[in-house]
C-alpha cells in the first residue's frame, strides 16, 4: 500500500478512526478522574545475627542474615504482623484487606528488607510503613528467642524510617491522557484498515472494471447525456466513432437497484451522434425507464409479450425532438418468462429494422431473471454500478452470468454517489426538459 492509497483509506474510513479515538481518550480521561489517588511510604529495616566478634563469625553471621531474609519477607507482609498492626492501630479492617495494601521486597544479596505501605493519605501510609516495621521487630525478636530471657539470636533494625510521602503513587493524569491519545491514534487507523479490508463494497471505477473484465466509463451524478462521459461510453460501446451498424444492447445494473438514468442518456447520446436510437423498457422492478418517464401507465413491452397488440405503433413512443422509447407496460408474472420468448425477439427485430441501435433496459442482474433473459436476446450487455453501493461479489457474479449465457460485456459503467440534494433514489436525475420532451 502507497502513501496515497493510505490517506485514501483514511479518507473513506475517517469515521472509524475518529470513533475509535473518542472512545479510547474518553476511556483514559475517566479513568484518571476515578481512579483512586494512592501514597506510598517504604521503611528499610536491617536483618543482623547475633555472632563472635571474630571476621569469620561475622561473615558467617551475614550470610545467615541474607538466608533469613526471605523467610522474614513473607512474615514481614504476613497475617500475623497484620493481625499486631489492626489491633495496635484500632483499624476497622480484616488483615487480609490490610494485607493488600503492604509489599515487601528485599534487594538481592543483602539483609535489607523494605516495607511499602499504600493508603489513600500520606499520613496514613507512612503510619502503616512504621507500624508493619515496629511490630515486625516484635515477631521476630520473638521467633529468634529460644531462652526465656536471652537474647535473640536475630533482629530486625530500622535504618531507614518512612518519609511523609509528598506526591500519590501511579502515573499522572495528564500522561494518561496522553497514552489514552497514543492508543486511540494506533487503534483507530488499524480498525480503519480492517473495516476497509472486511468491506466488499467497490470504491473505485479501476475495481469496478476489473470485476466485471470489461472498458470501464466513470459517470458523475447527473451528468446530462451531452457530456464526455457519456460521449466515451457511446464510443465504447459502438466500437469506433460514428459506427452505424444494427446492434441490440442490454442495459443494467449491480448495484441491487435500477439505474433508469444509463440507459436513458445513452439512448439519447447515440441520436445526439446521429445514430437512430431507441430505448426499450424491460425492467419489471417498476422502477426503470418508465417510471422516470412517466410512462407506467402507457402500452409497452409487456402488452406486446402478452399478445394484447401486435403493432408496433401502439407500443412505440417518439417524442417531439426524435427520441423514441417503448414504455413497459402492464407487466405481470408472466412477463419475466416472456423476456426469453420469440415475442420479444420479433420486437427486438421489428426496432432493429427501423434504428441503427436498440437500447435495452432491464432489472438489476443477476438478481432478477429478467436481466438474463433479455440478454440472450441481445448482442452485448453494459453494466452500471454505484461506486460505494456495489460490491465486489455482485459484480463478479453478474460477469460470470453473462459470460455463461455468452454475451459479452462491452463496458461497465461506474456511477458516482449523488449528492445529498439530488432526486429520489432509484427514479434517476432525468432533467425536467427530457421529461417533458417524453411526455406523450
Amino acid at each position: 500500500m502507497t502513501v496515497t492509497d493510505f490517506i485514501h483509506l483514511l479518507g473513506r474510513r475517517w469515521r472509524v478512526a475518529v470513533a475509535v479515538l473518542v472512545v479510547c481518550v474518553a476511556g483514559a480521561v475517566a479513568y484518571a478522574v476515578t481512579a483512586p489517588t494512592a501514597y506510598a511510604a517504604t521503611t528499610t529495616m536491617y536483618v543482623s545475627m547475633a555472632t563472635g566478634t571474630s571476621v569469620n563469625d561475622a561473615y558467617q553471621g551475614g550470610l545467615a542474615a541474607q538466608q533469613r531474609v526471605t523467610t522474614y519477607a513473607r512474615v514481614a507482609g504476613g497475617t500475623a504482623v497484620a493481625e499486631r498492626v489492626v489491633a495496635d492501630l484500632g483499624l476497622d479492617t480484616t488483615p487480609e484487606a490490610l494485607r493488600s495494601q503492604v509489599s515487601v521486597t528485599f534487594p538481592p544479596a543483602t539483609s535489607l528488607l523494605e516495607i511499602t505501605a499504600t493508603d489513600p493519605t500520606p499520613e496514613g501510609a507512612q503510619t502503616l510503613a512504621e507500624a508493619f516495621a515496629t511490630q515486625f521487630q516484635d515477631v521476630v525478636a520473638q521467633m529468634e528467642t529460644t531462652v526465656v530471657g536471652a537474647a535473640p539470636a536475630a533482629e530486625a533494625t530500622v535504618i531507614e524510617a518512612a518519609a511523609l510521602p509528598t506526591s500519590p503513587v501511579g502515573r499522572p493524569a495528564t500522561q494518561i491522557v496522553g497514552l489514552g491519545v497514543v492508543a486511540g491514534l494506533a487503534l483507530g487507523v488499524l480498525a480503519a484498515f480492517v473495516r476497509d479490508r472486511l468491506d466488499r463494497r467497490v470504491r473505485t471505477p479501476e475495481q469496478f472494471g476489473d470485476a466485471l473484465a470489461a472498458p470501464v466509463v466513470a459517470v458523475g451524478a447527473g451528468e446530462p447525456e451531452v457530456s464526455p462521459a457519456y460521449a466515451r461510453l457511446r464510443r465504447t460501446v459502438t466500437g469506433r466513432p460514428g459506427l452505424s451498424s444494427p446492434s441490440t444492447l442490454l442495459v443494467t445494473s449491480v448495484s441491487g437497484r435500477s439505474q433508469p438514468e444509463v440507459g436513458l442518456r445513452l439512448a439519447r447520446s447515440l441520436d445526439a451522434a446521429g445514430m437512430k436510437a431507441v430505448l426499450v423498457d424491460t425492467d419489471t422492478s417498476a422502477e426503470g425507464p418508465s417510471a422516470t418517464l412517466g410512462l407506467l401507465a402507457e402500452p409497452g413491452v409487456a402488452d406486446w409479450l402478452d399478445g394484447r397488440t401486435t403493432r408496433l405503433d401502439a407500443v412505440l413512443r417518439q417524442t417531439d425532438d426524435g427520441h423514441a422509447i417503448v414504455p413497459l407496460g402492464a407487466a405481470d408474472a408472466r412477463t419475466v418468462e416472456l423476456l426469453d420468448s420469440e415475442r420479444f425477439a420479433a420486437l427486438l427485430a421489428e426496432l432493429s429494422q427501423k434504428y441503427d441501435h436498440v437500447v435495452v433496459a432491464t432489472a438489476p442482474a443477476p438478481a432478477d431473471a429478467a436481466a438474463l433473459g433479455a440478454s440472450w436476446r441481445c448482442a452485448g450487455a453494459v453494466v452500471a454500478g454505484g461506486l460505494g453501493e456495489t460490491t465486489l461479489p455482485a459484480a463478479r457474479k453478474a460477469a460470470e452470468a453473462f459470460s455463461a449465457a455468452g454475451v459479452p460485456l462491452v463496458a461497465a459503467v461506474a456511477l458516482a454517489p449523488a449528492p445529498r440534494s439530488g432526486v429520489r433514489a432509484g427514479h434517476g436525475t432525468v432533467p425536467r426538459h427530457s421529461r417533458a420532451a417524453y411526455a406523450s
